[in-house]
C-alpha cells in the first residue's frame, strides 16, 4: 500500500454503518463534520508548534488557538462518534462553524502585529467550509464576514498598533474584496449548477421509478397516467377497474 494510500485511510472518515440513511446530503453533511473535526485536531499541535517557529510573537496567543480547537473539539467529536441522524447534525454543524471561525479569529489576532503574516488566508477555507455546510447562504455570510473580520484587522493594524501605512491599508483591504469576490462569484456559479443537475437527477429517478411501477401492473402509460388522477374516496376499486376497463384486482 503506498504511503498516499495510508495517510488517506488514516485521515479521511470512512463511509460506515452510520451512514445507512436515505437523506445523502445528511450523510454527506455528517461526514463533512468528521473530516474538519480531525482537521481541528491535526492543527492543535501545529498551533503548539508555532510558539518556537515565531517566538517575537506571545506564546499565549499562540497558544489560544490551540486551545480553542483542543477544547470546542471534544464535544464536537463525541456527538459525531454516535450515530448519524438529522437531528443531531443541525446544532453540531452549528458548533462545528462557530468553532473554525473562533479558532481562526483567534490565529489572524496572535498575528495582528504582523502586517507580513499570511494567516488571513485562512479566511478563505472558512468561506469554502461554510459554504459546502450551508450552501449558497453559508457562501454570502461567509464572505462578509471574511471581509469584516479583514477591515477589522486592517483598522486594527493601521489606528491601533501602528504597523501599516494608510496606503497599504487600501490596497490590502481592496486587493482581498476582489480575492473574496471573485472566490464568491465561482463558488455561487458551482453551487448553483451542482443544485440544478441534482435537480434534474432527482426528477430523472423519479420517472424511472414510476415507469418501473406502471410495468409491474401491466398497465399502459395512458391507464396509468388515468389512475393517478382518481386517488378520491367516492371512487371504489370497482369504479376505478370499470373507468379502465379492468379488473379491480389488477387495480
Amino acid at each position: 500500500m503506498q504511503l498516499q494510500d495510508r495517510i488517506s485511510l488514516q485521515f479521511i472518515p470512512s463511509i460506515d454503518e452510520s451512514f445507512d440513511i436515505d437523506d445523502s446530503s445528511v450523510a454527506f453533511g455528517w461526514w463533512l463534520e468528521r473530516l474538519l473535526a480531525r482537521v481541528r485536531w491535526f492543527a492543535v499541535p501545529v498551533c503548539v508548534l508555532t510558539v518556537f517557529l515565531f517566538p517575537s510573537v506571545s506564546a499565549w496567543l499562540l497558544l489560544l488557538p490551540a486551545f480553542t480547537y483542543g477544547l470546542g473539539n471534544i464535544p464536537v467529536s463525541w456527538v459525531l462518534s454516535r450515530p448519524c441522524t438529522r437531528a443531531r447534525l443541525r446544532p453540531v454543524r452549528a458548533a462545528a462553524t462557530g468553532l473554525d471561525w473562533l479558532g481562526a479569529f483567534a490565529s489572524i489576532y496572535a498575528f495582528s502585529g504582523e502586517p507580513a503574516a499570511a494567516t488571513p488566508t485562512v479566511l478563505l477555507l472558512l468561506v469554502v467550509t461554510t459554504a459546502l455546510r450551508f450552501q449558497l447562504a453559508g457562501l454570502v455570510f461567509a464572505s462578509l464576514a471574511a471581509l469584516v473580520a479583514l477591515v477589522t484587522l486592517v483598522t486594527m493594524q493601521l489606528f491601533v498598533l501602528d504597523v501599516i501605512q494608510p496606503a497599504q491599508a487600501v490596497m490590502v483591504v481592496g486587493s482581498w474584496v476582489v480575492v473574496l469576490g471573485v472566490m464568491a462569484l465561482v463558488l455561487g456559479v458551482l453551487f448553483t449548477g451542482f443544485e440544478r443537475w441534482q435537480l434534474q437527477e432527482q426528477g430523472v429517478k423519479g420517472h424511472l421509478r414510476d415507469t418501473l411501477k406502471r410495468m409491474q401492473t401491466g398497465l399502459t402509460e395512458r391507464e396509468w397516467q388515468v389512475l393517478r388522477t382518481l386517488p378520491r374516496q367516492d371512487f371504489t376499486y370497482e369504479a376505478i377497474g370499470h373507468e379502465l376497463f379492468i379488473s379491480s384486482g389488477t387495480v
